[in-house]
C-alpha cells in the first residue's frame, strides 16, 4: 500500500499546475537580433572598436513590459564571443520563459605584456564599463525593445560573471583603490566606472540582480547591506577561479591577487542580510555545465526560481511567510519524506558525492515520499527548489 501511494503522490508530481511566465518556458521559439552597435570605445590596442551584442526574445510575445538579463561569456579577458557556448544556452533558455536576453560583446586582450596586476584589473574595468554601456542602451531604447526597467539583471560566466559582479556592486573608484591598493590613476585614467565608452551617455547603468557562474569579487565587502541580490553556481574544486577566498592567476600566471569567490561572498552576504543564494558542485572544477547538459540543466533549474523571486511577483502573504522544511527520516533506508509550509517544491534533485544525479523529481506540491531503498548506503545531497528560494540537504542512506 505504501509503494502505492508513493507511486500516486510522484504521478501527482510529474503533473506540474499551469506553466509560469519567467519561471517556466513557456515559449517554443525565439526572435534573435544579431550584431547590434550598442556603442564604440578604445580598445587594448589602442584602436576604435564598434561594440555590438545579440538579442534573444520569445517569438509572437505579446507582454510590453519584460525584464532584461544581460549575459557575459568567458575567456580570460582574452577570448570568448558573444556568440559563444558557453553563454548562448542562458540566453536562450531564459528567452523561452518570456525574458527579453542579450548577449553582450566587450573589450579583450590586454595593453601591456607580461601581464601584472595593473594591466589584468585594466582589462576587468573595461569590461565593466561595457556591461554598463549595454545596460545603458537598453535603458535609452526600453520601449523598442519592450523593458521593464526596473527589472535589468546582469550575469556572467566566468570572466564574465567577474564583470557581472563587479558591475553590480563597485560603486566607487574610492573603493577599487583602497581594497585592491591599485594605482589610484587606474580607473581614472579609462575614463571612470561608468566611462571608457559612448554608449547612451546620461542614462542609469543600475542594475538590479546579479546572476554569477564561477566568478569572483575583488572585495567581498563591496557588497553591502541593502544590495541587490545575487545568484551564484561554482564548482567547489575550482583551479581557475577560486570558490572561497584565494589567490587568482592570469592563466597559469600568479599576480598576488586575492579575490572572493562564489562561497566567501556568499556567506558575507548572507551575514549582512543581502539577499544571496548558492549551488556548489560538488567535485566539480570551473564552468561544469559548459558542454554537459545535466550540470546545464541543473544550473538553468537553479537559477530560474531566484531570479523569479526578484520579479517580486510572488503574494505578499508569499513574501511574509518564512520557508519551513522540514525532512524525514534522516538517515533513511527505504523512504526519505519532504514537506514545505508557505511555499511548494517544483524540483528536487538527489546527488551523490561525485555529484552525479541519482534520482530527479519535477513539479508542484509541499509534500513528497522518495523511494531511496535501491540507492546504496552512504552519504547524499538532496537539492530543493522553490519559486521562494533552494536549500541544499544532506541525508544518509542506510
Amino acid at each position: 500500500m505504501q509503494r502505492i501511494i508513493t507511486a500516486i503522490l510522484l504521478l501527482s508530481v510529474l503533473q506540474a499546475n499551469a506553466q509560469v511566465r519567467y519561471l517556466d518556458e513557456i515559449f517554443d521559439s525565439l526572435t534573435v537580433i544579431t550584431d547590434i552597435s550598442y556603442g564604440n570605445a578604445t580598445n587594448a590596442s589602442g584602436q576604435s572598436q564598434n561594440l555590438k551584442l545579440d538579442i534573444y526574445m520569445p517569438a509572437n510575445d505579446t507582454a510590453t513590459n519584460r525584464p532584461l538579463i544581460l549575459w557575459m561569456h568567458g575567456g580570460s579577458f582574452l577570448s570568448g564571443s558573444k556568440d559563444n557556448a558557453e553563454i548562448v544556452p542562458f540566453a536562450k533558455r531564459f528567452a523561452k520563459r518570456g525574458f527579453v536576453c542579450a548577449s553582450v560583446q566587450y573589450r579583450l586582450g590586454l595593453d601591456g605584456f607580461p601581464p601584472n596586476q595593473q594591466i589584468v584589473l585594466r582589462s576587468v574595468i573595461r569590461a565593466v564599463q561595457d556591461g554598463k554601456g549595454a545596460v545603458r542602451f537598453f535603458r535609452a531604447n526600453a520601449t523598442t525593445y519592450n523593458i521593464d526597467t526596473t527589472h535589468i539583471f546582469f550575469g556572467g560566466s566566468s570572466a564574465g560573471a567577474i564583470t557581472a559582479l563587479h558591475l553590480g556592486y563597485l560603486n566607487s573608484t574610492t573603493e577599487f583603490q583602497l581594497e585592491l591598493e591599485a594605482d589610484s590613476s587606474l580607473i581614472v585614467n579609462l575614463g571612470g566606472l561608468e566611462g571608457g565608452n559612448d554608449a547612451s551617455p546620461g542614462y542609469s547603468s543600475k542594475v538590479h540582480g546579479v546572476i554569477n557562474l564561477c566568478g569572483a569579487i575583488g572585495e567581498k565587502v563591496w557588497i553591502e547591506t541593502g544590495d541587490i541580490p545575487v545568484a551564484s553556481v561554482h564548482g567547489d574544486q575550482d583551479a581557475t577561479v577560486p570558490y572561497g577566498t584565494a589567490e587568482i592567476k592570469f592563466q597559469t600566471i600568479p599576480l598576488g591577487l586575492i579575490v572572493d569567490g562564489s562561497y566567501s561572498l556568499h556567506q558575507y552576504a548572507d551575514s549582512i542580510g543581502v539577499q544571496s543564494a548558492l549551488k556548489t558542485f560538488y567535485g566539480q572544477g570551473h564552468v561544469p555545465y559548459v558542454g554537459n547538459s545535466t550540470y546545464l540543466d541543473s544550473t538553468i533549474n537553479f537559477l530560474a526560481p531566484h531570479v523569479y523571486s526578484w520579479l517580486g511577483l510572488a503574494s505578499s502573504k508569499q513574501k511574509s511567510s518564512q520557508f519551513i522544511m522540514n525532512i524525514y527520516p534522516n538517515p533513511a533506508s527505504q523512504f526519505i519524506n519532504i514537506q514545505t509550509t508557505n511555499s511548494e517544491i517544483y524540483d528536487i534533485k538527489i546527488m551523490n558525492l561525485s555529484g552525479q544525479i541519482v534520482n530527479h523529481i519535477q513539479g508542484n506540491g509541499n509534500k513528497f515520499s522518495i523511494n531511496v531503498e535501491n540507492l546504496p548506503a552512504g552519504l547524499y545531497f538532496m537539492n530543493i527548489q522553490s519559486p521562494k528560494q533552494s536549500q541544499s540537504i544532506k541525508f544518509v542512506k542506510e
